[in-house]
């Protein structure tokens, strides 16, 4: 196991697994706290991953020889560490719609202090922008008061400058916003701060303390993350951070940035190296060598992909090896034929029995393009399918019906605003119905004062009685449902407030 060919390298505090992709690295890990949890040290341990990776990892760790289970190994990413940090319940947080109206009103209410921003304060998209700005600023550390100083050094040095503005309304935004849910009547948690409140709870935490402690799959952190990072390295006995970088073309005592190319294939990660480096060193903590991983299990039995790792990215024309069916060129006229034929091809792999669905994966350059193709081709052919993009809710149906029953309240009742809602799929109506009600309104013209009616509408001798009746019933249907929503919204807020 690579963890035992590693062994030499003894126990230090904080040591660094350096390799390219396939090396081991993570393979490396695993072993490691395989390995851990044979022993009798009753130590916690620790395995920091991405959220995504958290449930891959247990499967790997409880496929490993001799272990059936485990109760001294967390398993964690940074969102299930602060929740174990902080006890918070999730469905107090704040969600991105929330944060987004809460920033409206903070908006709203200073906008005649923004001397740049004001004009701009209630147009479409601003709330939206300004919360994900603050959602970045909390990731970084950023407190109003920074903010302000920034400001006030610009404007000292040019007092017309439009960033010195912008970094001054942004403040006033973002301080707004923190006395909004600061107030006692805000039921809500600030999940952009979460992570640094976590922070605060790391050296009370009983598993983290002089727990062992395994980093892997991040590039980067950010600074919320890094700082909480550092707070567990300052409490742990033992760490190990893995990085997927090239150790061969990167000098590992250097902690210059500078030094660094930009261009190169692990620039993201070669700079976290160097960052945790430097404050490691700064902090005097307690370090080993790195451990390189130069070979590649991986493509222990692919020496085509292996070539293909080690050399695509690199100058000059490599040795040929052959594929030997690893690798296939196919040309296609168009993304639907190569959607086709990927779909197919998935198809005949898992009917000869060579793989399961979920062994197998689709990467395309620009999902947008692809989606539709790979949808269709995937359902064409019966193949289960995740498509990594997220979906949109604006054209969900409940979603539909919330925003027209909503729109036709605040519009009161209007003709456009009710023929909409007609047209909605889950307004409660069966299609012929509301098809009826639907031309009805449009050939008589019906308004509000007839919605709000108790009587059937007339129409003369044009429709009849039974038909009347119809109308009636179906009508009733749909506007009383609707009316009462109206009575209880009245005088609490607005469509436009919600948005």
């Amino acid at each position: 196991m690579w963890y035992k060919q590693a062994q030499e390298y003894g126990s230090m505090a904080i040591r660094f697994i350096l390799g390219t992709s396939g090396s081991g690295k993570t393979r490396w890990c695993i072993d490691a706290i395989a390995e851990a949890l044979r022993q009798s040290d009753d130590r916690p341990l620790v395995f920091l991953v991405p959220e995504q990776a958290t449930f891959q990892v247990e499967r790997a760790i409880l496929s490993c020889r001799g272990i059936a289970g485990y109760n001294r190994l967390h398993i964690l990413s940074f969102n299930r560490l602060q929740f174990w940090l902080c006890k918070t319940d999730p469905s107090e947080e704040l969600s991105r719609l929330g944060r987004q109206m809460l920033v409206r009103q903070a908006l709203s209410m200073c906008s005649g202090r923004l001397t740049l921003l004001g004009d701009s304060a209630a147009s479409a998209g601003m709330a939206a922008a300004t919360a994900e700005l603050i959602g970045r600023l909390h990731e970084d550390n950023c407190d109003p008061d920074y903010l302000a100083d920034v400001a006030r050094r610009i404007l000292d040095k040019d007092p017309a400058s439009l960033s010195g503005r912008k970094f001054a309304d942004i403040a006033v935004v973002f301080k707004t916003y923190i006395e909004l849910l600061s107030r006692p009547e805000c039921d809500f948690i600030n999940p952009d701060a979460v992570l640094t409140q976590a922070r605060m709870h790391v050296k009370d935490s009983p598993f983290l303390n002089q727990a062992r402690l395994w980093v892997d799959g991040f590039s980067g952190f950010t600074l919320q993350q890094r700082d909480v990072l550092f707070e567990m390295l300052s409490v742990c006995s033992e760490a190990s951070i893995a990085l997927c970088l090239d150790p061969q073309a990167l000098d590992l005592n250097a902690t210059d940035a500078a030094q660094l190319d930009p261009s190169s294939l692990f620039a993201p990660t070669e700079r976290t190296y160097v960052d945790l480096l430097t404050i490691l060193r700064h902090q005097k903590m307690p370090m080993d060598e790195p451990i390189i991983l130069s070979q590649h299990p991986r493509f222990n039995t692919a020496a085509a992909l292996a070539q293909i790792e080690h050399h695509f990215f690199a100058a000059g024309t490599p040795r040929p090896v052959s594929s030997r069916g690893a690798i296939t060129l196919r040309g296609c006229n168009d993304a639907r034929g190569e959607a086709f034929f990927v779909a197919g091809t998935i198809r005949r792999l898992v009917r000869e029995g060579r793989y399961r669905y979920r062994d197998l994966a689709v990467i395309v350059p620009q999902m947008d393009l692809y989606a539709h193709y790979l949808t269709a081709a995937l359902e064409h052919y019966h193949i289960p399918f995740f498509l990594d993009r997220p979906q949109t809710l604006h054209y969900h149906p409940l979603i539909e019906l919330l925003t027209a029953a909503l729109t036709a309240i605040q519009d009161d009742f209007s003709l456009p605003r009710m023929t909409a809602l007609l047209k909605v799929e889950l307004n409660g109506l069966d299609f012929r119905d509301a098809d009826l009600l639907d031309n009805v309104c449009r050939a008589f013209g019906i308004g509000p004062a007839d919605w709000r009616s108790e009587q059937p509408w007339q129409f003369g001798n044009t429709v009849g009685l039974d038909e009347t009746e119809r109308i009636h019933r179906i009508r009733k249907q749909l506007f009383d449902p609707l009316h009462r929503l109206s009575q209880e919204l009245a005088g609490t807020i607005s469509a436009s407030q919600c948005c």
